[in-house]
């Protein structure tokens, strides 16, 4: 409908047409409102109407633009006043970027199909699931379109926390990283008042993907990119300008690229290590090395879990690496058996690098294994990786380090300065290395070494060591505190002298202490021999000393024998007594003297001599026995109110129980047999034996306690060998972990 105005207005006239008051501001009429109903005409090419409304006119169809794209109003997209977006699953049609793939729905964004999303920083949006066709399929953001994680092809992984990264503002650190909460998830799906809510951060991923949950689901949404970051963070290791980026300097891991300015936490922990997958191959003419050293050389790419569709495997490229991180060369691909990697200065391995090398792990070839390396601030600047086994197999590495080059290259000159020679180039355009001048030290971190030219010499400081060996195996050094040392570092490795003959001699070299040849080895004194092996035993001359006995240096006569002066001096001694007997009473420790033995007696010790007295075991008219006690313990480990069993030896097939002592409080239960313990094991305190279940005696103490059995108990062993063993149970109830010693006083009824 068309709308004629009056002519030549004055200022604030107005006119009225269909229900709408428009006003004269001087230069146009103004609509006031809506007196009454109005219904806005269509607009078309040649009518000025009402909005179109549409995908066509402010919402193109393929980006939602969900905010201003110049100006931002800042009282919309807060947490209060969240930008609303609706949600509904419907059915994918050919326009979806994913039909025909995974799922046959997909999400409609204020009623556009799976469009990609443009998100600003700091802003708030909340995705409205009340629809119920959103029902079991709550909107999330990850990391790929697949929702799968980057270092794991099997399982789902949300990426919510990546939608921002706090690397500045921490308050609750995750291995120095703060990832925040920065998406919500409120209510069921389907249901009223259900909303996925997020505020994207300006450190993170610059792009997610919205889809849903519901792990049966796939491809049911879209992208989602983020504006105003203050750079961007990649899941995945990058390709830039046909170099392979191993140190995540692009703000990945835990590092930060600010205009140009790599910066690295000096931390050598998991979360910094990087690792990198090893592969063994057949070299092409694209390798440095090709027809050179071994037909066999790595291939490297950045370790990426069981995500291999990602991994971009590089025939021995080139590394370049950070201080204060740790590098991990996982070596358990098959391929690489009998291919050791290991650091070195040189291309052709003439000086291992060890410092920062913490060794093999493993055997090449098999799960687990690897080699790793720490980039510390004194590792060369230049290293190469290569076999063990094998020539030129690897490649180089810049380790971005201060320190001399390493591997050939610098010039000369300065305190710090390092230079290398080796045979596959020349140095001073010749292939010899010759010292002109008469001394050259080396300098090391607390001790060093020269070459002295004047005596034809090289010379170790104290503490400066000699090492031998790849592992090192050995070293030789002077330390003034204890004196020369020779230590086999691995304790697998042995020190051999291979020499027929060998001596160890003073510093005279007039006087021998040991000698060795193939004859046996001498221990000498004085120049003399005093031990001597050979191949028939051990000789020994002069007087013999073992254990503070010395024993004569001759031989006794015919039926002598030796004995001790108390003093530690063994001497030959006749025999007494005729035809070489010898009375009882001549042995030191017997008296029969002080009460002549009776028929019938024998000999007992009383605690400092064996004296006649009456046989305890009775039968055949012979005396009674004397009561006798008999302990055992129950372990260190015994917890309060746990019950443990413990054997009382040394007490007799059948007895009289006169007492129960116990060191600590506990409930005690003796036994016939084990049997009829472990048949017992489950009755309580409070309950009584029966008859006849192999209980003999039961008390339950307080602490150092004993308990008199009156009358006696007749107590016996019932094994099916009868022993003069007591079983017993005992329970802890002293209120703490200890042992508990159980003694019990008997008189023996049965031998």
């Amino acid at each position: 409908m068309a709308v004629n105005f009056p002519n030549s207005p004055n200022q604030n006239d107005t006119h009225t047409v269909s229900g709408v008051t428009y006003k004269w501001d001087g230069t146009s009429w103004l609509a006031q409102g809506v007196t009454g109903l109005y219904t806005l005409p269509t607009a078309s090419d040649t009518t000025l109407g009402g909005v179109k409304v549409g995908r066509n006119l402010d919402i193109s169809t393929s980006v939602l633009s969900v905010s201003e794209p110049l100006a931002f109003d800042q009282t919309v997209g807060t947490s209060t006043t969240p930008i609303v977006l609706s949600v509904r699953r419907a059915a994918k049609t050919t326009s979806n970027k994913y039909y025909g793939l995974g799922s046959g729905n997909c999400f409609y964004i204020d009623d556009l199909e799976a469009p990609p999303l443009n998100l600003v920083v700091g802003k708030t949006y909340r995705f409205d699931q009340s629809d119920a066709s959103n029902a079991g399929h709550i909107l999330k953001f990850y990391g790929r379109e697949t929702k799968l994680s980057a270092t794991n092809n099997t399982n789902e992984y949300s990426y919510d926390m990546w939608i921002g990264r706090d690397l500045i503002n921490k308050t609750s650190p995750v291995d120095g990283v703060d990832f925040g909460t920065f998406a919500v998830y409120v209510g069921t799906p389907g249901t009223a008042g259900a909303y996925t809510e997020i505020t994207p951060h300006e450190r993170g991923y610059g792009c997610f993907y919205y889809q849903s949950a519901d792990t049966s689901s796939a491809y049911e949404g879209g992208i989602a990119n983020k504006y105003g970051g203050q750079g961007n963070e990649h899941q995945e290791y990058q390709a830039f300008y046909g170099q392979v980026d191993f140190t995540n300097i692009i703000y990945a891991g835990d590092g930060v690229l600010n205009y140009g300015c790599n910066v690295f936490p000096q931390n050598a922990n998991t979360y910094s290590r990087v690792t990198i997958d090893v592969r063994v191959k057949d070299k092409t003419t694209k390798n440095q090395f090709n027809g050179q050293g071994s037909l066999k050389c790595y291939e490297l790419a950045v370790h990426n879990s069981d995500h291999g569709e990602d991994q971009w495997f590089q025939e021995a490229p080139h590394l370049q690496f950070s201080p204060g991180r740790r590098y991990r060369f996982d070596l358990s691909d098959s391929s690489c058996a009998g291919f050791s990697l290991r650091f070195y200065k040189d291309k052709d391995k003439n000086e291992q690098y060890i410092t920062g090398w913490s060794g093999n792990s493993g055997t090449p070839g098999s799960a687990g294994a690897y080699s790793e390396i720490l980039i510390g601030l004194d590792t060369p600047g230049m290293l190469y990786y290569m076999a063990d086994e094998a020539a030129l197999v690897g490649g180089s590495i810049n380790c971005q380090t201060a320190v001399g080059g390493g591997g050939g290259g610098g010039t000369p000159g300065g305190n710090t300065t390092e230079f290398q020679y080796n045979n596959g180039g020349a140095f001073a355009g010749s292939s010899l290395l010759t010292l002109t001048s008469s001394n050259l030290q080396l300098n090391g971190g607390s001790a060093n070494a020269w070459w002295d030219g004047g005596i034809n010499s090289f010379n170790f400081n104290d503490n400066a060591k000699a090492t031998f060996g790849t592992e090192p195996d050995m070293e030789v050094w002077h330390d003034p505190s204890v004196g020369n040392l020779i230590s086999s570092i691995n304790a697998g490795v042995a020190l051999n002298v291979t020499a027929d003959t060998f001596k160890v001699r003073n510093h005279a070299k007039n006087a021998d202490f040991i000698t060795a040849d193939t004859n046996g080895v001498s221990l000498l004194s004085g120049g003399t021999a005093k031990l001597t092996t050979s191949t028939t035993g051990v000789s020994v001359s002069g007087t013999f000393v073992a254990s503070g006995l010395t024993y004569p240096a001759a031989d006794g006569t015919n039926g002598t024998f030796l004995q001790t002066d108390g003093s530690g001096n063994l001497t030959w001694q006749a025999a007494g007594g005729g035809g070489g007997a010898t009375a009882i009473d001549a042995l030191t420790d017997v008296d029969t003297t002080t009460n002549a033995p009776a028929n019938g007696q024998v000999l007992k010790w009383n605690g400092s001599n064996w004296t006649p007295q009456d046989d305890d075991v009775a039968g055949s008219g012979s005396g009674l026995s004397s009561r006798s006690t008999s302990s055992a313990a129950t372990s260190a480990s015994h917890a309060d109110g746990a019950a443990e069993n413990v054997t009382i030896g040394s007490v007799a097939k059948t007895y009289s129980l006169l007492r129960i002592q116990t060191s600590h409080a506990c409930w005690v239960t003796l036994y016939t047999d084990t049997t009829s313990r472990t048949n017992d094991a489950s009755r309580n305190e409070t309950t009584d034996p029966l008859p006849g279940n192999g209980v003999i005696a039961e008390v339950i103490t307080t602490d150092g306690a004993g308990q008199i059995i009156t009358p006696a108990v007749i107590g016996f062993n019932f094994d099916p060998t009868p022993s003069d063993n007591v079983y017993a149970k005992v329970v802890n109830k002293s209120g703490a972990t200890r042992p508990i010693t159980v003694t019990i006083t008997f008189v023996k009824l049965e031998a």
